[in-house]
This record gives structure tokens, sequence and C-alpha cells, in this order.
């Protein structure tokens, strides 16, 4: 929902299998980032960017020789790329993957070709030149370098200290984002809160790295609005579950909800500045919100979300009656090819539940995101 740009040239997904059974730790992306130095100076690629692969680093050939002082030759008619410094020659073939060396040795080689720019192993380039290679796991960063360089190891590491710092932090939320996106969504919701309960279920949702979807009622949001702000603030999403939930009074006539609906939606946008368009009706939608009741709500810009897993935590004696339930809803939803949507409420059976509710999740590949109003809603007279 509502990281530096610098580091979205890798889009490299790996996807978890096996709905059900518990899935392994989520694998790390197959390219990752890294830094490039050559000399005593941190390299600026401006397009394609150094990644990590199967243990090697790959290195955009144009401006990393540059870097290094090499001249680089393209024959477009032979679609080869020839380096050249100090009497040494590197033919770069990409079609056939060979490089072919000064001694005219010939190595089979990997070579991906990215938006137009040839990439290959930078050990091949340096050490076929007469470069040294150092690796610093601080960055991590690739240094290369010759007898012109003038830091020593630690010097070197020294002066790009805020550079690998920041480097660093990014990379690594960028990998944390890459192993949250590889798992399956699975969408919590909390109907009629919030209320005393609600703020151990938002304690309990920062400790796994959980969103969610509240579903909330205007009076109680008017009575908690440092939790509805809490709720913003931490990523979830804030939505509209009406006035007074009751029946007859909900559904007395589509002029009605729809008050109930707009009167829900600005008692929250006056605590967060925005207003919400994910609604939920009372009861679900289905039998009451028939088609008169709808197009009042879809007209004034309102998306209706019902649910596809019911744990029924509102009638359960107990939290091992609410993951019984669950367990068998969320495999009947997967059947179907829906993306599950768990229907909860703000009480202290989901307090009790949730816990084990959201490791068990975790561990069977889950993510738990929030809605958002760009995703086409679950509504009950659509798929019952």
């Amino acid at each position: 929902m509502k990281p530096g740009t610098w580091l979205w040239w890798v889009v490299c997904f790996v996807l978890l299998a096996g709905v059900f059974a518990p899935a392994a730790e989520a694998a790390a992306p197959a390219r990752t980032p890294i830094l490039v130095a050559v000399e005593d100076d941190i390299v600026s690629f401006p397009d394609e960017k150094p990644f990590v692969e199967k243990g090697q680093t790959f290195v955009p050939v144009r401006f990393f020789s540059d870097a290094m002082g090499i001249s680089v030759g393209w024959d477009n008619a032979a679609k080869k790329v020839t380096l050249k410094k100090d009497g040494k020659t590197m033919v770069i073939e990409a079609a056939g993957g060979r490089v072919v060396m000064t001694d005219g040795t010939v190595k089979k080689q990997q070579i991906p070709l990215q938006n137009g720019r040839t990439l290959l192993p930078y050990r091949l380039i340096t050490e076929s030149f007469g470069y040294a290679v150092q690796y610093y796991p601080e960055g991590p960063a690739a240094r290369v370098y010759s007898s012109e360089a003038e830091l020593s190891s630690s010097a070197f590491l020294a002066a790009h200290k805020s550079t690998f710092d920041a480097f660093r932090k990014e990379r690594d939320a960028w990998l944390e984002k890459q192993k949250r996106s590889s798992k399956k969504p699975l969408y919590v919701t909390f109907d009629d809160g919030p209320n005393k309960y609600t703020a151990s279920i938002l304690n309990q949702l920062k400790k796994e790295d959980a969103k969610a979807t509240f579903f909330v009622l205007s009076g109680n949001a008017k009575r908690y609005p440092d939790l509805i702000r809490r709720m913003q603030k931490e990523g979830h999403e804030v939505a509209c579950h009406g006035v007074t939930h009751q029946l007859k009074v909900f559904y007395a006539s589509p002029k009605m909800a729809l008050q109930e609906m707009n009167t829900c939606a600005a008692a929250v946008k006056s605590i967060t500045g925005e207003k919400p368009v994910l609604v939920r009706s009372p009861y679900g939608s289905k039998p009451y919100l028939t088609p008169r009741f709808s197009q009042a709500l879809h007209g004034a810009g309102y998306r209706i979300w019902d649910w596809n897993v019911d744990t029924r935590d509102w009638a359960s004696k107990s939290p091992q009656e609410v993951w019984t339930r669950t367990a068998s809803a969320l495999k009947k939803a997967e059947a179907r090819g829906e993306k599950p949507v768990v229907l909860m409420h703000d009480n202290s059976i989901t307090v009790q539940s949730l816990p084990r509710l959201l490791t068990t999740w975790e561990k069977a590949g889950y993510r738990m995101d929030p809605l958002d109003a760009s995703m086409k809603p679950y509504f009950f007279w659509d798929y019952r």
C-alpha cells in the first residue's frame, strides 16, 4: 500500500510452491545488487547495474571498461565487442556465448544482454587485463585495482563507509521486499472496531509484520481516534462498516445504507484526512444488499467487500475452534482458485486466536496484505 529508485533495476521474484504445506524460507532473489569500484572510486552506472548471480558478479562492459581505461569497440556487422588495453585484447561474441582472449583462447561464457547492455563477470575482465580483485562484505562491494591505486584496503573502506552504509541499508530493504513479494497474498479483515481489543490485535500484527483491513463503525472510530490513526500509520487499510450494524436500520432503504456509509466515511476522514472507499455491509452483502442497494453504494464511489474465509470468531468458544474452522475454509478458498479474504472481528477470541493463525499462515508461505481500491472486490453476488 499506501527504495530509492536506484535499486529497482533488479526485477526477479522466486515464487513459493505448495498451497497448504509448510513453506520453506523464501528463497533469495536470483540476482542481487552489489557496488563495484575501480582503483579508489566507486563506479557509477547510469542504467543497467552490477549484480551477483550464482556467485558471480556481472558488470555492464561499457562503463566498467571505461572506468578501467580500456577501449571499447563495437562491430555491428559481426555483433562483437572488442576490449583493448596495453597490448591485450578481449573479443566478446554475445550471440555465441564466446569470449576470445589475447592468446586466442576461447572461453564459453554466459553473456547477459539487458536493455542493450552487454554484461560479463568482472573477474573475467579484470584478470585478463592484469588487475587484482577484492571483495568487501560491508557493501557488499567488488573492487578491482592495480599499482595505480592509492588507498589501502582499510583506507578504501573508511573512505567509502557512508556509501557502503547507505547502499547496504537500501539493499537489505529491497531484499526484504522481494522476500515478501515472493509469498502468496492473504487478506485479513476485522469488523466492528475499534474497541478495547483492537490495540492487542494491532500489536500482534506489528510483531509479525502483517497488514490488515479494518472495517470500522463510525461511533467506534470517534471513540478511539488514536487507534484509527495507528492503523493508518502502521500501513493498514481503514474501511467502513456503517453506523448502527442493525439489520432493519441499515437495510431500511438504499438511501439509509448510503447515509450510514457516508457518515462512517466522514468520521474516518475527520481523523485520518482520507475518505475510505472500501466498505463492507453488515452481515455481508447477500442476501440483504440487493442490486438497488449495491447500485447506490457503487454510484457513490464505494467498493463493496465480502469474504471467502469465515472464521466465525464471534460465535466460537475457543481459539482451537477458530483455528480449525479457518484452516478448512482457507483450503476451500484456495481450491476454488480464490485469494483468501479472511473475516474476523475485534473481540476476545480473536485476540487469543490471532498469534497462532498469523504464525501458521506465515509458515504456509502467505504474506498478510491490506485490501486496496485498485483490487477487484470479492463480492458475494459475483461468486455465489
